[in-house]
């Protein structure tokens, strides 16, 4: 498994160190937020399989009021969960703690008692075991997207070890001491039906190695109204180094959409029902209370979790293809629901796409139309569903940089890398996939640590990526022998290495000593886009199949410097034939230009070669060149140039897009790999926007798969997963109202 940096838990018997540098073995998974999903891409929309789903029927908000320390409490009497060497005042709880009246939580669970822990959290479900029938357990470990987990030393860690507790309410879940047993205190005062419960932990040490109390927190609950309330009083005590919480609310289910996480404990928190935040490092201000109102479920919910894009920092003059999951959290199947991707500022571009059927609790990947910035800007990008019943989620949004040369997936003004990295105590690899629209040089590679890091020993490769279903594979190139410092770190290539489609970017640590590479927070997870393995020979693994949280983060910087200095290639229409025009402003060692075409974006033929008019292939003045295409096609055609030196050395342009007036085919241009193991990519043209149905039949005719999904107009390409058929050839073919596709073989191995 992939492991984290994590300070270990004392347990009996000496079964670990007592130390901030003990690893354990997951990615940081002992207090990470995981689920029980694998991805499957379907074209435009990919539908997943879902925990268990019910709604958190609560709104957040915040405000400030003075803290009131219960004075004439009733103190909880506390049970062991460890049966010897821990007391109950670090690791206890009460099972029988009455509230004084009836409670409803999430509109559908009624309570009289709570379940109590002194580790900052209460469940509403089934009771908490002790020491003799758990040796071992591990509530102490903040999980708010699966937890509580269990934790025995026979069989190791279990994120799912209590379902039957949850609902959970968190004010401050980590691991905590509350020193003696007079500091866990709760009442009930007032009247009916306006009555209200305070429980209290009063004078929290957080950690095991902290030395002074860091605070005291309050629950709150509110009869009738079933409003809840956390309230803080800050103690300025020091937590341990490796401290760590969360601070929220849970339903009955496990998963996206089933908790509300606040995102960090200032004075107006940003809330999540996608990430958990399990990493708040401090402690609140004195009188912040967090207030949680309760709402009638409901029933139209779409809501925005992810903006994916291929980096923050990207390359001008290139395609790029954003991505959004949408989930349904509302109780009705949403239909023909349009999302839109708008670019705002000196770059600007929209794209719409519709989701026809989103069940409750499901979620569609939307993938929009390709954007090519053509400024040197910093841009906004914006996703918007419609408008239902919560409007506070139906809009995301992400700043882009578009540079000359560089290629980066760090997102603005995150910092959640800087505390904490992925790493392993035995040699391991972590890799980023990335992608070069035409054939490009590296000239430099920027990895990010994070502060913890320790002088780690590791290696870096590029790896193409032509490795099983499209993994790492071959190595373009690597360097060795290199140490991990804390932040960002810069490793210069010379001469450069050419790169072109997809590659990967790995860092390999090659000692037991732990990597801490930097990553931020991102669930779900793009799926596909960041893999691990351990050990080194073995396979790789995608990290978001493992419902992990941990984007790395990486980038590039190309060499722009190229034996010809030319304008971007431009193209326009004269009568019914496309003519293209560039510029050199400089030819070094030039030999000619090949112009290329394509009629689908990805699959060129070479046209024409037009000779360099420099003397002797060299030129210091700007020369002008110009190509007519005689047989300009009806549709919509792709050119680029393919620049060559005299060593026979090419670099290729950016591609231009002439739009054509006739009928676009209707055809499967491409499918890739053939034979394939589990996902085959599609790449077709469609003559309109509209349903298509592909199907996939044997060789006797039999229908053995069938997708239905929307194409634009134009040039597409899918995703379909053949994981789960049988080995043999198949023969596939697309569907629509007006026609039919070709037909294409395809060989599953």
């Amino acid at each position: 498994m992939v492991t984290f940096l994590l300070k270990v838990k004392k347990i009996p018997h000496n079964s670990f160190v007592n130390s901030k540098n003990t690893i354990f073995t997951l990615i940081k998974t002992i207090q990470s937020t995981l689920k029980k999903t694998v991805y499957i891409l379907i074209g435009i929309m990919m539908l997943l399989s879902a925990t268990s789903f019910s709604q958190v029927n609560y709104s957040f908000t915040a405000a400030t009021s003075p803290y009131q320390p219960i004075s004439n409490g009733t103190v909880v009497t506390l049970s062991k969960f460890f049966p010897d060497n821990i007391s109950a005042t670090d690791e206890g709880f009460s099972n029988n703690v009455p509230l004084g009246f009836s409670f409803t939580y999430g509109n559908d669970q009624i309570v009289n008692n709570i379940k109590v822990c002194t580790n900052g959290f209460v469940v509403l479900g089934n009771d908490f075991q002790d020491g003799s029938n758990t040796a071992q357990d591990g509530y102490y470990i903040n999980n708010l997207f699966e937890g509580p987990c269990s934790y025995n030393s026979n069989t190791g860690l279990n994120k799912s070890g209590h379902l039957d507790q949850r609902s959970l309410i968190a004010p401050f879940w980590g691991d905590l001491d509350i020193e003696q047993n007079t500091n866990l205190v709760y009442q009930t005062i007032g009247n009916a039906p306006n009555r209200v419960f305070t429980l209290e932990w009063k004078n929290i040490k957080w950690d095991y190695q902290c030395t002074a109390a860091v605070g005291s927190f309050q629950l709150i609950i509110h009869e009738t109204t079933n409003v809840i309330e956390f309230a803080y009083q800050n103690l300025h005590g020091t937590p341990s180094a490796t401290a760590k919480a969360s601070i929220g609310l849970t339903s009955k289910a496990t998963g996206y959409g089933s908790f509300i996480s606040l995102q960090d404990n200032s004075a107006n928190p940003v809330n999540s029902k996608f990430l958990e935040d399990n990493n708040i490092v401090s402690f609140p201000a004195s009188n912040s209370v967090y207030r949680f109102v309760p709402h009638a479920k409901l029933i139209n919910n779409l809501s925005i979790s992810n903006l994916y894009s291929p980096g923050t920092i990207c390359k001008n003059g290139e395609f790029y293809s954003f991505c959004a999951k949408v989930f349904n959290l509302g109780q009705q199947t949403a239909v023909h629901t349009p999302v839109t991707l708008t670019v705002v500022g000196n770059n600007s571009f929209t794209s719409t796409q519709y989701i026809e059927n989103l069940a409750p609790g499901k979620s569609a990947l939307v993938v929009f139309d390709a954007f090519m910035p053509g400024v040197i800007s910093t841009d906004n990008i914006i996703v918007t569903v419609p408008s239902d019943e919560d409007n506070t989620d139906n809009t995301i949004s992400k700043n882009i940089s578009i540079t000359n040369n560089s290629l980066n997936n760090i997102s603005f003004g995150n910092i959640h890398f800087q505390d904490n990295g992925i790493g392993n105590n035995v040699p391991s690899e972590f890799t980023t996939r990335f992608t070069a629209q035409n054939f490009k040089s590296i000239n430099q590679i920027s990895l990010y640590f994070s502060n913890e890091t320790n002088n780690a020993p590791f290696d870096i490769t590029v790896y193409e990526a032509d490795g099983l279903d499209n993994k790492p594979g071959t190595i373009l190139w690597q360097q060795k022998g290199l140490s991990s410092q804390p932040g960002l770190m810069n490793v210069s290539i010379a001469p450069g290495i050419t790169v072109h489609g997809q590659y990967f970017i790995a860092v390999t640590q090659t000692g037991n000593t732990n990597l801490s590479y930097a990553y931020e927070a991102e669930s779900p997870l793009e799926p596909n886009s960041y893999y691990y393995r351990t050990p080194l020979n073995s396979n790789w693994i995608d990290i978001s199949t493992e419902n992990n949280k941990y984007k790395l983060l990486m980038g590039v910087q190309y060499d722009n410097t190229l034996p010809v200095t030319s304008t971007r290639l431009t193209g326009f229409k004269l009568g019914e034939k496309n003519v293209l025009k560039w510029n050199t402003y400089t030819e070094v060692n030039n030999d000619h230009f090949i112009i290329e075409r394509s009629t689908n974006g990805h699959e060129f033929i070479a046209l024409a070669t037009v000779n360099t008019q420099a003397p002797m292939g060299n030129s210091t003045a700007t020369i002008t060149y110009s190509y007519t295409d005689a047989g300009t096609p009806p549709i919509n055609a792709y050119y680029r140039l393919r620049q060559v030196n005299k060593q026979s050395v090419y670099a290729l342009s950016d591609v231009v897009m002439l739009k054509g007036e006739g009928k676009l085919p209707f055809e499967v241009n491409n499918i890739f790999p053939n034979p394939v193991q589990s996902v085959l990519k599609l790449n077709y043209t469609a003559p309109s926007a509209g349903n298509n149905t592909l199907i996939l039949v044997d060789p006797a005719g039999k229908m053995v798969k069938q997708l239905v999904f929307t194409s634009t107009e134009g040039a597409n390409q899918r995703q379909v997963d053949v994981s789960e058929i049988a080995t043999g050839t198949y023969f596939l073919q697309l569907l629509s109202a007006s026609g039919k596709s070709n037909v294409i073989s395809v060989i599953k191995k």
